[in-house]
């Protein structure tokens, strides 16, 4: 019982009770991931890479308190400015269908209805790169 912090005596049980974090959800497994690859505008992808975790993420963050998503993550091409794309975000999802779920777009439409989106240097996407593809990958079990 050392390990114990002493629980504070000025207040009443059920205030101390609602007080104490709720014990940790399990995370659901990750069962897609949906591949972003986005090409920078010449000299533009530290730029791009900010703009994505200013605005991306920030939904992204939601969506998965939300439940949404299992996780995300960006990655740059190691290969240099010359590689096919620059930047790669990857997004995992608890269901089979991915972004394809049409429960997931009604509530991430909501979540980007209610996001503003964040200029970076006073420019948007459009001015910092672009989409260039997308691909949907599953894990492979036992891997």
């Amino acid at each position: 019982m050392g390990d114990l912090m002493p629980l504070p005596a000025l207040l009443p049980l059920p205030l101390l009770l609602a007080a104490a974090p709720a014990a940790p959800v399990p995370a659901a497994p990750t069962l897609v991931i949906e591949r972003t690859l986005l090409k920078a505008a010449p000299g533009k992808r530290e730029a791009l890479a900010r703009f994505i975790v200013a605005n991306w993420f920030a939904m992204d963050r939601i969506a998965v308190s939300q439940r949404l998503f299992t996780g995300y993550r960006l990655y740059e091409n190691a290969a240099g400015a010359d590689a096919a794309w620059d930047l790669a975000v990857e997004v995992g999802y608890p269901n089979p269908a991915g972004y394809d779920d049409s429960a997931v777009q009604a509530r991430f439409a909501a979540i980007r209805a209610a996001h503003r989106t964040v200029p970076i240097d006073g420019q948007v996407l459009a001015d910092l790169g672009r989409i260039i593809g997308s691909e949907r990958l599953r894990p492979r079990e036992g891997s």
